[in-house]
């Protein structure tokens, strides 16, 4: 049985082709990457999960774009967050008031009052939603990949017959379906107008697009390294390279380990962290564009408040960016998925493929300089925010160059030729076998 996980063979993969098993590159980057190996957060590991893996599942095309879309319209999409979190803290004031009362006026009184608080906190809720679709829809996805999320770790033990729900939410989550479902999804819901349309009416749907051409595009290389590479993830070759009597660091949400066994030889790089860094750098630019126009709209009015009040951190999307990216890539490392070497190669790879269509060939140099510049023209105002170049491109329409068919050239080219690299590993594998 494997160490990891009892209800597993303990095989063992071939030796990592890139970087070799025992190179210089590999024992360094194995020394550098093992003290994350060995931590334990136990239930922590439940919230770890989520940012640890969603950046690489099928629900992500779904929910990353419509998060974008909401983002471009950021005024808009502000205004009903707030709404809805002063909705929430309402509610949970009340049913703390409910609780602690509840043996004065008696159990019926408090079953009452309960009722009646829920019925009206969900009858404001639902007329949000449907006042702010744009930010009512990447929540709704949210919900649904929380579902499959706890589905999957629920049920999914890694064995053969884990049943068919942990077969369904696998399939949904990484299987060839899945991606093109919430792919599909994902261009639908970045589409969403002001009134449950898909007219894509102001162009918010580009913010979506770009996603998706940028999170398809830098899994090319990726799945390319991956292939080739076949370096054998930490759950596989950390315990075969360390001393047999040391304790084994198993982890709390076994689900985690045993998809990793399964896909063993794939740690080099990170197609994950990948993910995490396209969704970052497009948050990012995004955000940016959609202040740009609110600061633009704001000074272009006769109304006397300041453009920076639109705005409730300089650097609100610089934490956020690094927050996902931060996140998934401890996730990954943490799970024993990838050492610090993969994550960095995944995190560069998508660096290079997200910033290139943004500024046509540009460097992370030239988007710093273009947000430095953004944040100096909203501090005197917003005048002459249009005129920002990024390598020749300005910020307001950078976005509009992104058209529907990108992402689904893109997309549908990754899918059938990972498809078809999928289908070859599994002739390979027969015959290794026979």
């Amino acid at each position: 049985m494997h160490p990891l996980h009892p209800q597993l063979p303990n095989t063992k993969t071939d030796p990592s082709i890139f970087p070799q098993d025992g190179s210089t590159v590999d024992r360094v980057d194995k020394a550098v990457s093992s003290p994350l190996f060995w931590l334990s957060f136990g239930p922590l590991e439940i919230p770890l999960s989520v940012p640890g893996a969603v950046f690489g599942t099928a629900p992500f095309l779904f929910l990353g774009p419509t998060v974008l879309t909401a983002i471009s319209d950021w005024p808009s999409s502000a205004t009903g967050l707030e709404k809805i979190g002063f909705v929430l803290l309402d509610l949970y004031k009340a049913l703390t008031t409910v609780v602690k009362g509840g043996n004065v006026g008696g159990a019926s009184n408090a079953i009452e009052s309960l009722v009646t608080i829920a019925t009206g906190s969900s009858s404001t809720l639902f007329s949000l939603g449907k006042n702010y679709p744009r930010l009512t829809v990447p929540i709704l996805g949210f919900i649904v990949y929380l579902v499959l999320w706890i589905s999957f770790l629920i049920w999914f033990r890694g064995r053969e017959n884990e049943g068919r729900l942990g077969k369904f939410t696998v399939g949904f989550l990484w299987g060839s379906k899945g991606y093109v479902l919430f792919f599909l999804l994902g261009l639908l819901g970045s589409r969403v107008d002001e009134s449950w349309g898909f007219s894509g009416d102001g162009g918010h749907w580009r913010a979506g697009a770009l996603l998706l051409t940028c999170w398809s595009a830098s899994l090319f290389p990726i799945i390319c390294l991956k292939k080739w590479t076949k370096r054998r993830r930490p759950c596989v070759c950390f315990f075969e390279d360390t001393k047999k009597d040391e304790p084994v660091p198993r982890k709390f949400l076994s689900a985690m380990t045993c998809t990793m066994l399964h896909d063993g030889s794939a740690a080099f790089p990170s197609g994950d962290v990948s993910g995490a860094v396209s969704f970052a750098i497009s948050l990012h630019f995004t955000y940016l564009r959609a202040i740009g126009a609110a600061s633009n709209d704001s000074s272009s009015s006769s109304s006397s408040s300041d453009p920076g009040d639109l705005v409730h951190s300089d650097y609100l999307s610089y934490y956020i960016a690094l927050t996902c990216v931060g996140l998934s890539a401890f996730g990954r490392m943490y799970f024993l998925a990838h050492h610090l070497f993969d994550v960095i190669i995944g995190a560069t790879i998508a660096v290079v493929f997200t910033i290139g269509p943004i500024g046509r060939g540009g460097v992370v140099p030239l988007l710093v300089k273009a947000s430095v510049d953004i944040q100096a023209e909203l501090s005197r105002g917003g005048e002459g925010l249009s005129k920002i170049e990024v390598k020749g491109t300005s910020i307001p329409t950078a976005l509009d160059s992104i058209q529907w068919w990108h992402p689904v050239l893109v997309h549908t080219s990754l899918l059938l030729w990972y498809i078809q690299a999928f289908r070859a590993a599994e002739e390979m594998g027969k015959k290794k076998k026979e």
